[in-house]
């Protein structure tokens, strides 16, 4: 989040596997660098093309060798998770275009600022049922641990709410929100137990 907007910092190049355990949700993508294709006329062109096209898809290989692109959001860190699914304008070759769908997790990095990990496009696709139970535990263990006694009344209520219904809220935008106080991420070097 840069002033209230929101600024992409990093895209991975293609798809990842995306792993939700109770604590927190990992993604891995093995194919993290992509070798870009060069385009050349003629016969001599063509060959210089296929060669530099050849040597990028090697180099690429060559990074990628042994190594992934690996990330996490902890549940305990979660501000609030969006489910935002739009159906695309219909066109002439597709009358029922297929709804996209993609799922935002607001979190705080170790500086305080907001940032959100966006999916798009999961398959299979996240359902509002699925980040309701999200919600739901969520909001249950965050009342069970120590960071409830640090929660004013309006958060506590908010989390017996979630805890009992997690119904997301409707947006303007036609999203469902589900905001979730008392997250705990830390900041700086108030880090909490490894154990958390």
């Amino acid at each position: 989040m840069a002033g209230n907007k929101w600024q992409p910092s990093w895209t991975l190049p293609s798809p990842a596997n995306v792993l939700i355990t109770p604590g927190r949700l990992t993604f891995v993508c093995r194919d993290f660098v992509k070798a870009g294709t060069s385009i050349g006329f003629g016969g001599l062109g063509a060959a210089v093309a296929l060669t530099s096209t050849a040597i990028r898809h090697a180099r690429a290989a060559r990074i990628r060798r042994g190594k992934a692109a690996v990330g996490q959001v902890r549940f305990e860190w979660v501000a609030n998770m969006i489910l935002a699914r739009t159906v695309p304008a219909a066109t002439p070759l597709v009358r029922n275009p297929a709804p996209v769908v993609a799922v935002h997790l607001t979190t705080r990095n170790d500086a305080g600022q907001h940032v959100r990990l966006t999916l798009r496009r999961p398959m299979p696709e996240i359902t509002a049922e699925m980040l309701a139970w999200h919600a739901q535990d969520i909001a249950r263990q965050r009342l069970e641990s120590a960071c409830a006694a640090g929660l004013d009344d309006g958060a506590l209520s908010a989390l017996r709410t979630l805890a009992g219904n997690s119904a997301g809220q409707l947006t303007p935008a036609g999203h469902l929100l589900w905001s979730l106080p008392g997250a705990s991420q830390p900041i700086g070097s108030s880090r909490q137990p490894a154990g958390h």
